[in-house]
């Protein structure tokens, strides 16, 4: 909302669907491991994970790590 962007082009930045982007905005999902280096790139930073599954956290890192092809 600060940079004032539009939905699409957040989902576009990240790279995942508008519809995606759109459920986690209302809860309804919540990103996928290999969706997160997206997400971390967009923000610039790996925000708090405040999830259940602690394996998802790992993945989540190992994946953000890796290089962008």
């Amino acid at each position: 909302m600060d940079l004032g962007l539009l939905q699409r082009e957040v989902a576009e930045k990240i790279g995942v669907a508008t519809d995606t982007y759109r459920f986690w905005e209302c809860n309804a999902t919540h990103p996928l491991p290999r969706q997160w280096p997206g997400i971390i790139r967009f923000l610039g930073c790996a925000p708090s994970l405040a999830r259940d599954v602690p394996a998802d956290e790992f993945a989540i890192l190992r994946l953000a790590k890796q290089p962008s092809w």
